[in-house]
């Protein structure tokens, strides 16, 4: 049961302290701990919190994260079409990625831009699953339509949430601290095929 799980031993600096589901160490005070310990603290971002504007010189070129076959592999210079607003081109597969804080955007908040991973810009992708600081990792060209997909990520306690055309077409909850399902294996393997 993933809600009372039962170690058969565990070990700290080389003692047991825990045998089939009992205390062998020495006493101390056991916290108290929910099933979401680590929820997301973030109070609910807007179309402002995505509001970035190129630097002065964006005609020398942007640095962009580069993704081949879901592998970061390094960064190139792009240069935007436009004028100094921001936005995302994902005509030209240049979408905008943002990283918030699990205790939100006043504990930080990033902003870039990322190419290689095909959405359209009716589709935004927010995760928990963001190794390796498991914040919440949003990607779209929609800054209000990426908000909606990051508080929709933090009111289930973590997730995965894909946004298109205006409305969520997808949401799945990862309770256990915000990267890991609670359902059995069976329900999840006919969960990820959706």
């Amino acid at each position: 049961d993933i809600r009372n799980p039962t170690p058969i031993q565990v070990w700290i600096g080389g003692d047991m302290v825990g045998d089939e589901g009992t205390w062998v160490g020495p006493d101390f005070e056991v916290p108290d701990v929910t099933f979401s310990d680590r929820p997301f603290r973030t109070s609910k971002v807007g179309i402002e919190d995505f509001r970035s504007r190129y630097p002065e010189d964006f005609r020398d070129g942007i640095p962009v994260i580069d993704v081949i076959n879901h592998t970061v592999t390094g960064w190139y210079n792009w240069v935007p079409s436009g004028g100094r607003d921001g936005a995302a081109e994902p005509d030209h597969d240049i979408l905008k990625i943002a990283m918030i804080h699990r205790d939100g955007p006043a504990a930080g908040m990033g902003i870039g831009y990322v190419h290689g991973f095909r959405l359209n810009s009716d589709t935004q992708l927010a995760s928990s699953v963001a190794h390796e600081t498991h914040n919440i990792m949003v990607m779209g060209a929609n800054d209000g339509e990426m908000a909606m997909a990051v508080n929709e990520v933090a009111e289930l306690g973590g997730g995965v949430v894909i946004r298109k055309k205006g409305e969520t077409a997808y949401r799945f909850p990862l309770p256990v601290g915000g990267m890991m399902s609670s359902l059995s294996m069976d329900e999840l393997a006919v969960e990820l095929v959706k």
